[in-house]
């Protein structure tokens, strides 16, 4: 009897409850504060089990959002609809992906849950387990048979990028015994107009990109044992070694030396590049300083094992590298050798001297081509290259200059230049 009263007293109150700011039911309301007794009382009084609140989320997606499994049983029991999305696009089965909630999403998919369901702009529940690195609930999504090689609408990035990227790397173990596509790249923008102050990433990316970029040692070897290509370009023509240096990941660029990727792809380049740069090298908006990770390799290091292994110092590389975090970077048009000549940066250059580096070689003449974009740096475009017919020597001359100015403290530097190595330059 007092069973019965207190059941009829917590449905008289919850249901005389003020509507909240985001128009909550009642039984939104209690399955939000996790109040299991309310929620199975206003179930026994018939209270709309899929009623949407505000922002479409239903008592379900709420509950799994709370990973109380207990009272999202008694949803489903009740009738609960186990695919219902709110006004974003995210599914229960989503939202419990997106933690790796594995107990919760056997219960959805026991139940009825789509497995193959995406959001609006593609992103499925395996790219999003994929994400969060959860064995068990990755493993509950292949035994359902859902596509592995899916890619989400905007970037065409896959649930094998998603994990690569964050380093799992059992997940891509996983994966790719699937059928993942470790070769598999991501959209490449035909946006070209670029601003002084903003960048957009040009996109192109692999799995093997993203883990190198981050410094994730271990998934790039899952990859290459898995038969990813670790010579493959991007948009900007930049392999995953490249990408690697760039990010100042010099530890990895020799991961993938030892693993077999090709030396002259442009790494040479890059390395020199990254030799010259100073503690306070912002991107070129000004907004941050440039990575800076611990490696137990310097960029000398890096130059000298990849001349070691083969590395061309003769060998010019012209490009440039886009991203939202460093917007518009140098603009790349000369060999190793000449780069080194640029800044005076002696030690490089005896290295590259003992490699066979050409004294005499000078910057090919370049036609003029479309105008340059603003903000830009370095030749190559617009008035053609500006160091052509000039030798190492008379780069040389010039070189104590110190590295060109950036965005943020670096335009108004004064004293000596704050280069991150040591060197006589």
């Amino acid at each position: 009897m007092r069973r019965v009263v207190r059941v009829c007293l917590v449905v008289a109150a919850l249901s005389a409850t003020i509507v909240g700011a985001a128009g909550d039911s009642p039984l939104t309301q209690a399955v939000k504060s996790g109040d299991a007794a309310a929620v199975r009382a206003l179930l026994a009084a018939k209270a709309d089990v899929n009623i949407a609140a505000g922002d479409g989320s239903t008592p379900l997606l709420w509950a799994v959002h709370n990973s109380d499994i207990d009272i999202a049983r008694a949803l489903i029991a009740a009738k609960a609809d186990v695919n219902a999305a709110n006004k974003f696009g995210v599914t229960p089965l989503l939202d419990a992906s997106r933690t790796g909630d594995a107990a919760m999403m056997a219960l959805l998919l026991k139940s009825g849950a789509d497995p193959g369901r995406a959001h609006p702009e593609g992103e499925t529940p395996l790219m999003a387990a994929a994400r969060a690195g959860n064995v068990p609930a990755v493993k509950l999504l292949l035994e359902h048979k859902v596509d592995v090689n899916a890619a989400e609408s905007i970037q065409k990035t896959t649930a094998l990028m998603w994990a690569a990227g964050e380093g799992h790397a059992d997940v891509v173990d996983l994966l790719m015994k699937a059928g993942a596509d470790p070769n598999r790249q991501g959209h490449v923008t035909a946006l070209t107009e670029r601003s002084g102050n903003s960048d957009h990433p040009t996109g192109g990316f692999t799995a093997l990109m993203w883990a190198a970029r981050n410094g994730e040692e271990a998934t790039v070897e899952r990859l290459a044992a898995g038969g990813a290509n670790l010579n493959l370009k991007n948009g900007d023509n930049a392999s995953g070694m490249m990408i690697a240096i760039y990010n100042d990941r010099f530890d990895m660029a020799a991961k993938l030396v030892a693993l077999g990727a090709d030396v002259n792809d442009g790494s040479l380049y890059v390395a020199v590049e990254m030799r010259e740069s100073t503690t306070d090298q912002f991107a070129f908006d000004g907004s941050r300083l440039r990575p800076n990770h611990p490696n137990t390799l310097t960029a000398l290091d890096l130059i000298k094992l990849l001349l070691e292994k083969g590395a061309d110092p003769n060998k010019s590389f012209a490009g440039q590298f886009h991203s939202f975090s460093m917007p518009n970077s140098d603009r790349f048009d000369n060999t190793p050798f000449y780069r080194a000549a640029i800044t005076a940066d002696v030690e490089a250059l005896k290295l590259m001297v003992a490699h066979g580096a050409n004294l005499e070689q000078s910057p090919a003449t370049l036609p003029a081509g479309p105008p340059a974009e603003p903000g830009t740096a370095g030749g190559g475009r617009g008035r053609g290259n500006p160091n052509a017919g000039k030798t190492p020597a008379m780069a040389a001359i010039s070189g104590g200059r110190g590295p060109q100015m950036t965005g943020g403290p670096g335009y108004i530097r004064s004293g000596a230049i704050p280069y991150r190595e040591p060197g006589s330059r």
